[in-house]
């Protein structure tokens, strides 16, 4: 677990364990069905990074990373019965959507370090200027996970 912003704001990386409550769930019902305010960000699954959205499907085996208040994650890790976390402090963003710019600002502003891979030239020259301080790669992300 990293703590950020004074102690009031906290990243893990949990790994979904084969009797989590969290394995075949949708990442928009975890709020509700775990009391918590919490963000999943990244969901690392066999090779592949994923910036989910609110109908993707968490499975057995997923690494994912949440973010949220001390208080949430606390709340989030008793409701799901996790013991196993780990701390991070650099995040791969692929693409560049309306959630890279939300996650990105969120995690620059927490010191992590931030990698962005954008296949369009242009938005890739947008983020480059929008975030100085990351590493912003011009290229297919999906080709990057595979053979990092």
């Amino acid at each position: 677990m990293s703590t950020f912003a004074k102690g009031r704001v906290e990243i893990v990386e949990i790994i979904v364990g084969e009797d989590s409550s969290l394995s075949n769930t949708k990442v928009r019902t975890i709020g509700s069905r775990h009391h918590g305010h919490v963000l999943i960000c990244a969901v690392n699954r066999g090779k592949e990074v994923i910036i989910p959205d609110g109908e993707f499907v968490i499975q057995k085996g997923d690494r994912i990373s949440v973010i949220g208040t001390t208080q949430h994650i606390e709340s989030f890790l008793i409701t799901t019965g996790i013991s196993e976390y780990r701390n991070f402090n650099e995040i791969m963003i692929v693409g560049g959507g309306r959630i890279t710019y939300y996650l990105a600002s969120m995690m620059l502003g927490m010191n992590i370090r931030v990698k962005i891979i954008e296949k369009n030239p242009d938005k890739c020259r947008q983020l480059a200027l929008q975030f100085p301080e990351a590493n912003v790669i011009l290229g297919d992300g999906c080709i990057c996970c595979f053979n990092r």
